[in-house]
């Protein structure tokens, strides 16, 4: 009479939001005859000359030395400051990097890319309000700077404010038609207010801007998904491997694929590839706990879903799965124990405590399986769950007291 309902975790990935970061800063004309002007020590400009060919090397330590001696020449040296901002903002030095783009802001308040630079390390320090303002600045001074509109509407979508993300898109899509991160951000968008045809539109626009990029095709994948046009999916996300075979988003979403088609042990598999490019895989490992207990392999269930409670102490989900996992092998004080827990961090988890009623009901403690079951039944409305709380109440009341 025992129910299982092992709640199986299917997460379309979150993916992060293309940032457009002004990155691309020109040699000055006065550096092109090579190395050796660089030893012009009393010139700032070949100082910074240098240092932009250190940073497209990926040097940016060397880069940042020399742009600090080309401010050293120049303590007005607008463009040297937000260069090497831009050098620290790539070793995520990110206050080093947020007070160099202030201090071109203060020398250059006209200048739109300062703000722009700045906003982009606003929502790297978890800053969504600044960001926005910073941005809101650089369309300020240049209104046609598609890639502004493009990560204020980032930070929107950050605050979870979709129309305002959305429009913000569509505006830098009209500055710039070409813009595949424009579509794919926008797509994002559109999907998590539940518009999957119009984000599905958008992914494909931005599949046919920037075809060998992986993520518009595990974007795609995750709303074809949703649709349950599962072979879809699995094309899409196939051609995301092809592109990028160490993504985790596209291996653990093609899992997901194959959990939806019962093909259990071809998802463990993928759920594998997504935890070797992801260590900290939360869900993957979820949903491999998950997997593995639908494929009799108890302990290697239990392994995974240890991590993801590991991974994540406060999910209600994963207390709840390894309480599951305990209870299919006989381990009821473990499972008990973790049905506590989820209880504990979600009072409203009608499963948990209809588990645990059972097991209570099986050790003899009566009034605390009846609890149990008046309380789940005092948080469903469901009908099947109904009827079986109040057979199981039936059978308590009825049955001979230990």
């Amino acid at each position: 009479m025992k129910k299982r309902s092992i709640r199986f975790v299917i997460i379309v990935s979150s993916l992060a939001a293309f940032v457009v970061i002004g990155l691309e800063i020109f040699l000055l004309s006065g550096a092109i005859a090579g190395y050796f002007l660089y030893q012009h020590f009393n010139d700032p400009v070949g100082y910074y000359n240098q240092a932009l060919e250190d940073e497209n090397k990926g040097d940016f330590d060397k880069a940042i030395d020399d742009f600090s001696q080309a401010i050293q020449l120049d303590p007005k040296y607008a463009d040297a400051y937000d260069a090497r901002g831009i050098a620290y903002d790539h070793k995520k030095d990110l206050n080093k990097a947020f007070d160099d783009f202030s201090k071109a802001i203060q020398i250059n308040p006209e200048k739109a890319m300062n703000y722009y630079d700045r906003g982009i390390v606003d929502g790297e320090m978890g800053k969504p309000d600044n960001a926005i303002a910073d941005y809101t600045q650089a369309i300020q001074h240049d209104s046609g700077m598609a890639e502004a509109y493009d990560n204020r509407g980032n930070a929107y979508f950050d605050k979870g404010e979709l129309d305002l993300s959305i429009q913000n898109y569509t505006q830098a899509i009209q500055i710039a038609p070409g813009m595949a991160e424009a579509f794919y951000n926008r797509g994002n968008a559109y999907f998590d207010k539940g518009v999957i045809a119009t984000a599905i539109q958008d992914f494909t626009q931005a599949i046919q801007l920037s075809p060998k990029n992986a993520k518009p095709f595990i974007a795609r994948g995750n709303a074809y998904i949703s649709t349950g046009a599962l072979d879809k999916a699995s094309a899409d996300l196939n051609q995301a491997i092809l592109l990028d075979s160490k993504d985790p988003d596209a291996h653990y979403n093609l899992g997901v694929v194959y959990d939806q088609k019962e093909n259990y042990n071809t998802a463990v598999a993928e759920y594998a590839l997504a935890i070797q490019f992801d260590p900290n895989n939360f869900n993957a490992y979820m949903n491999l706990g998950v997997d593995y207990m639908k494929l009799g392999k108890a302990d290697e269930g239990i392994k995974a879903l240890e991590k993801a409670v590991m991974l994540d102490r406060k999910s209600a989900v994963a207390f709840y799965n390894r309480g599951v996992a305990f209870d299919t092998t006989g381990d009821h004080a473990q499972a008990i124990a973790d049905y506590s827990t989820t209880i504990k961090l979600d009072p409203n988890y009608v499963d948990a405590y209809m588990n645990r009623a059972i097991l209570y009901s099986e050790a003899g403690m009566k009034a605390d399986a009846i609890q149990d079951l008046t309380q789940a039944q005092k948080l469903t409305q469901a009908p099947e769950y109904l009827k079986r709380i109040q057979d199981l109440l039936e059978q308590l009341k009825t049955a001979p007291s230990p």
